[in-house]
């Protein structure tokens, strides 16, 4: 035993005494044998230095014990989201954790590693996180659902004949039991013969698309350069685009239809119906102009741009009647921000301050605008839909009508964007140097420059002052794909949808960044971010592409598990069969009630799917 003789304030005295009866020594606490039966081992002397030391877990706040029920109930949390979902969602929760907690930490803690630079990136990517991780468990739920119809039909196909019930169907594709379950039946074709065969109709319908893409990437251009370089009128581009356009289509319509088919392309109420996307086109070309004249930046301008894309899907219901199941606007959304994430990054910096965030009142009327030409590209686009889609005409002759309706358009906003718009290009009533040799900061670019006796650049008006012989090459170039791709817009718009159209937009947007930029303007690509981003663009299309399609078979296979449940409760009542009968269906139709409401068609559609559903393909399903 041992006892206390001598306390002090820094040092404590211990004497150690064997049977209560002499002193065997006297020591201070640091250096204390403690003897036990007569032994002494490591851990006596551990034991004595431990209790000479009280800040052994240093000093304790109340903040440490709430951390470490913090710990606790995330352990806890981790094991049982692992249990009821699996280790991928569990990692997926634990990423979106630490992005939130970056969003709310790096502002608090004083802006810490240039947060207002990244804030916004950081905050659309954010929201693309929790899209994907929405995608991820929908795909989980579909694939538990699609399992548990495949093991049904192979027990049933062995067993009773069970018919599955009447599905809703689609046009587009109609998905039968084998199409869920099993490899497609060989209908006397060898399966090589097949195969090509569908490759060859997925080639013919998809390579609208592609040569639409290398259009777009190569119009981009083309046009940047051509604008860049010269000094014309942007509208007089466009006027003269639409110009060639109807003559080619009045031609070819003459050719292929005759007098009577131009007689009835020209058609002058044909072409008044054709007025309001024509009109929606010019006030697109004005609400983007009057946003230039503003100082809006030409990257902003884009990446505020991408806006068409949802408004485009949603106004597909008002002007279409069809409505996108909600799998696909989460897709939408995904690629649209990463457009936006895609163009921001590529235009600022991080740490950055650009010229036209001190612009804050300008800068906030120029968006504005943009949002406004967004809504009416957008809507332009769904309306041409509409004309191409329900008219029986042949495409040439509809071209005829619609070009028509734009050259009048055109024509009649020229005046206004005169009126509205600075830039004294934007005018073709003012003189103005016609080469773009000119330099900017020469006196002739000022207000009335041409008119000082000190300008010494060449000066004209009127609206195709610009077109000289040192500028015709590029801008003839340019002439011609655009009008190559104003066809190609149509036919596009025509055979799938508006919507399609804007994802294929996103495509061209990569070509142009990846070939285009580092050929024709020798950009390199250093900044991984950025090309990581860029990545995000196709993935959310394959999404978009594939989600009607998983989606109807995941309801096909959830009507057929009601199916097989509803005749078998209907088989037992009316044979009154044991209830340990060991029926080998026992074991699939074992699931969670939720599943059957997510998908069942019988329960309801999914948000979102009132009237029309629309496929990938343009088809549309009556729900049921």
């Amino acid at each position: 035993m041992f006892s206390i003789s001598k306390p002090m304030p820094e040092e404590i005295s211990i004497v150690i005494t064997r049977g209560g009866q002499w002193p065997v020594q006297e020591c201070t606490a640091n250096e204390a044998i403690f003897e036990f039966g007569g032994r002494e081992d490591a851990f006596s002397d551990w034991f004595a230095k431990w209790a000479s030391t009280p800040e052994w877990f240093g000093s304790w706040t109340v903040w440490h014990g709430l951390m470490i029920m913090v710990d606790v109930i995330q352990g806890w949390s981790a094991g049982l989201i692992t249990k009821e979902h699996s280790t991928s969602f569990k990692a997926i929760v634990q990423t979106l954790c630490y992005i939130f907690t970056m969003l709310v930490e790096d502002p608090v803690l004083g802006n810490r590693w240039g947060f207002q630079a990244r804030e916004l990136p950081s905050i659309m990517l954010a929201v693309i996180l929790v899209l994907s991780a929405i995608v991820f468990q929908t795909g989980r739920h579909y694939v538990k659902v699609r399992e548990r119809a495949a093991c049904m039909e192979v027990q049933s196909s062995t067993g009773s004949d069970l018919s599955m019930p009447e599905a809703p169907q689609s046009s587009a594709s109609e998905l039968s039991l084998q199409e869920i379950t099993e490899e497609p039946r060989q209908t006397g074709k060898p399966q090589i013969a097949v195969l090509l065969t569908s490759w060859k109709a997925a080639c013919r319908k998809y390579f609208l698309i592609v040569l639409y893409i290398l259009s777009d990437a190569i119009r981009n251009l083309t046009l940047a350069k051509a604008l860049s370089s010269t000094s014309i009128n942007p509208n007089s581009m466009t006027l003269v685009v639409y110009l060639t356009g109807v003559v080619i289509a009045s031609g070819l319509t003459l050719y292929v239809e005759g007098c009577s088919g131009l007689k009835t392309a020209w058609n002058p109420w044909k072409i008044l119906k054709c007025m309001p996307p024509g009109f929606l086109y010019a006030l697109t070309s004005t609400l983007i102009n009057m946003a230039f004249s503003q100082g809006m930046n030409a990257a902003l301008a884009l990446i505020i741009g991408k806006f068409y894309t949802p408004v485009a899907a949603i106004g597909a219901g008002w002007v279409l009647r069809k409505y996108y199941m909600w799998l696909e606007y989460v897709a939408i959304g995904i690629l649209t921000l990463a457009s936006m994430i895609f163009g921001y990054l590529q235009a600022f910096s991080p740490g950055s301050n650009p010229e036209w965030a001190q612009k804050t009142n300008s800068l906030r009327v120029a968006m504005l605008l943009v949002l406004g030409s967004s809504v009416a590209a957008a809507f332009n686009s769904l309306l041409t839909e509409r004309i191409l889609k329900g008219d029986e005409a042949r495409y040439h002759v509809q071209k005829v009508r619609l070009d028509a309706a734009c050259i009048i358009s055109t024509m009649g906003l020229i005046p206004l964007i005169a009126v509205i718009s600075s830039r004294a290009q934007d005018n073709p009533w003012a003189l103005r140097p016609v080469d773009a040799a000119c330099p900017q900061d020469s006196v002739c670019r000022q207000d009335n420059g041409c008119e000082n006796p000190a300008c010494d650049c060449v000066c004209a008006s009127g609206i195709f002052a610009g077109w000289i012989p040192s500028a015709i090459g590029v801008i003839v170039l340019a002439l011609t794909i655009n009008t190559g791709y104003g066809w190609l817009v149509g036919k596009l718009v025509q055979a799938f949808s508006t919507v399609d159209r804007a994802i294929a937009d996103a495509f061209s947007l990569l070509l142009v960044y990846f070939i285009g930029d580092p050929l024709l303007n020798a950009t390199n690509l250093n900044n991984m971010c950025l090309n990581l981003v860029a990545f995000i663009v196709p993935l959310s299309t394959s999404i978009f592409a594939v989600a009607s399609s998983e989606f109807q078979r995941a309801t096909q296979a959830a009507t057929l598990i009601e199916g097989k449940q509803t005749n078998e409760t209907e088989a037992s009542d009316s044979e009154e069969t044991p209830s340990d009968t060991g029926d080998s269906d026992s074991d699939c139709l074992q699931c969670c009630d939720d599943e059957e409401a997510a998908f069942s068609p019988s329960k309801g559609w999914a948000d979102g799917e009132s009237g029309k559903r629309t496929l990938p393909s343009g088809d549309t399903v009556a729900p049921p």
